[in-house]
């Protein structure tokens, strides 16, 4: 029984940290942009898209946070919905675009034409089990 409150307790370790690892970067991304702004570089509307891109990965984060809680406590429903997955990857690919670009590094996407649709998980239903 020791062997297993021991395992857990790890596993929950393990989870705060890859928490805190996904909240950092994104988080660090939106504060240097805006410390950045503050010294006077103006926002180009590509870099307000990246800040837009970021916080709405911070809310995603947080929002699955919230739906982890709900799972724990059995009172979680998932609806999944179709999406294109390339519009996942562009979405991926531009939120990282200027932090490469800083290190010159070019993100290219070269997605076939057709891809099919894929499922992902969509609002979660408070109450149901």
């Amino acid at each position: 029984m020791a062997d297993g409150l021991a395992e857990t307790e790890d596993l929950r370790r393990h989870l705060i940290n890859d928490v805190a690892h996904e909240l950092r970067t994104p988080l660090s991304n939106v504060c240097g942009y805006l410390e950045a702004m503050n010294d006077g570089v103006t926002g180009t509307p590509s870099i307000i898209e990246s800040l837009y891109e970021e916080a709405m990965l911070l809310q995603r984060l947080v929002e699955d946070l919230q739906e982890l809680a709900l799972a724990e406590a059995g009172q979680l429903k998932l609806a999944s919905q179709p999406t294109a997955i390339g519009d996942i990857i562009t979405k991926t690919a531009n939120a990282h675009r200027t932090a490469a670009s800083e290190k010159d590094i070019q993100i290219v996407i070269d997605l076939a034409p057709g891809l099919p649709a894929v499922r992902r998980p969509g609002a979660h239903q408070p109450g149901a089990a």
